[in-house]
């Protein structure tokens, strides 16, 4: 495994410009509820996540749409029928480029950068507490916020988004390569 510097990642990212699954390990502090909770602020979620980057929001959410309910069953038969064309509607926060030829990874928002992406598999998670120590899922489960699933998709399966503080991002599988994170 290759170790490369937050910069070296940055400038790779920035680059890349075309869709590719990759492998991430982060390193995130988890949204909490203060009240009564001895985690706050003093554990973190370690996970490896699977998913694309340089992608395109609304065509994702489109083909979503295509699988589920382009085919229907008429006398048991596979009728074609057509299917709502999404538009994705702006960010609400945050700047990402996107032109017509290419799409980015990257998107940037008060001075800090975040990787955009589309998650396809969640591998595996922990939390961890301020020695290393590992915290049952249970135990932090009761204090965390529950996401929303997004109401524009409509779609059975979502497509999900996820923004990573680059600085949070301590190893990266890219183009077949491994990449260690340091700084």
């Amino acid at each position: 495994m290759e170790t490369i510097t937050r910069d070296n990642l940055r400038t790779m990212l920035e680059s890349h410009g075309e869709q590719t699954e990759v492998t991430i390990v982060s390193n995130t502090t988890p949204r909490m509820r203060k009240t009564d909770n001895p985690y706050f602020d003093r554990i973190k979620k370690h996970a490896i996540v699977i998913g694309d980057i340089c992608w395109n929001y609304a065509e994702e959410v489109n083909k979503q749409r295509q699988r589920e309910g382009a085919l229907t069953m008429v006398s048991g038969h596979p009728v074609s029928q057509p299917v709502e064309e999404f538009s994705a509607q702006p960010r609400v926060w945050g700047d990402k480029e996107q032109t017509r030829e290419r799409i980015g990874a990257m998107v940037y928002y008060k001075g800090k950068e975040y990787l955009e992406l589309m998650v396809k598999q969640s591998v595996s998670y922990e939390y961890r507490d301020e020695n290393g120590d590992v915290v049952e899922k249970d135990l932090v489960k009761p204090f965390l916020y529950s996401s929303s699933k997004p109401k524009t998709q409509r779609t059975d399966k979502e497509v999900m988004v996820r923004d990573y503080l680059l600085s949070n991002v301590v190893a990266i599988n890219l183009g077949g390569k491994q990449f260690k994170v340091k700084g």
